[in-house]
């Protein structure tokens, strides 16, 4: 799909297993992606209702998510289906949540930039994290609680929010940084570090 073109999904099954790339805006509301294969998109995204990932389906986000899922609202994911984000991936609003609705293995791999920069609430990741990029909790509370949350490197820091889990919040690479309230059991292990504060003192 050309970058001068914008793809709607709002109902229906995006299936098979070739390849679909998406250089332009690309809009999911609803809608069900299935299939061993992957879904590229190098621009814009917004994601917003309830749509789903499974069946070995892969999604790749290179660009600018925008994230405005609601309460009751969020993705579903499960049965194989892999996230990698490795552009920036905005949470803006509280109630959200990724949450594996159909079972089996999934996960969320970021290399990038995961942020919630808005809302006072809490918006939920209830699937295993795999950190290697940059996580920052701006506003309310990121939640990874059931997600066993995993950092091999770069950084999770509060500049301004929260950040909480009811299962392990690994730290085994790069820091985990900032002011504010982690609550949940935090295993600092391997080359990783805790850094309160944000400044070199």
């Amino acid at each position: 799909i050309p970058g001068t073109t914008t793809f709607t999904f709002a109902n229906g099954t995006l299936a098979g297993t070739g390849a679909l790339t998406v250089n332009g805006t690309f809009n999911w509301s609803a809608g069900l992606m299935t299939g061993a294969a992957s879904t590229t998109l190098n621009g814009p995204f917004n994601l917003s209702g309830l749509p789903g990932i499974n069946n070995s389906r892969v999604l790749n986000t290179t660009n600018v998510t925008t994230w405005t899922a609601g309460s009751g609202q969020g993705l579903w994911t499960g049965t194989g289906s892999i996230i990698n984000n490795s552009g920036t991936w905005n949470a803006t609003v509280d109630g959200g949540a990724i949450v594996n609705r159909y079972g089996g293995a999934t996960n969320f791999n970021n290399s990038g930039t995961f942020k919630k920069s808005a809302g006072s609430g809490t918006t939920s990741v209830s699937i295993p994290f795999f950190n290697t990029g940059t996580v920052d909790a701006q506003s309310g509370t990121l939640n990874m609680s059931s997600s066993s949350y995993t950092q091999t490197a770069g950084t999770t820091k509060l500049t301004g929010g929260a950040f909480s889990s009811t299962t392990n919040i690994n730290i085994q690479g790069g820091t985990l940084a900032g002011s504010g309230t982690v609550t949940g059991p935090v295993i600092v292990s391997g080359t990783g570090a805790l850094s309160p504060g944000l400044s070199a003192g």
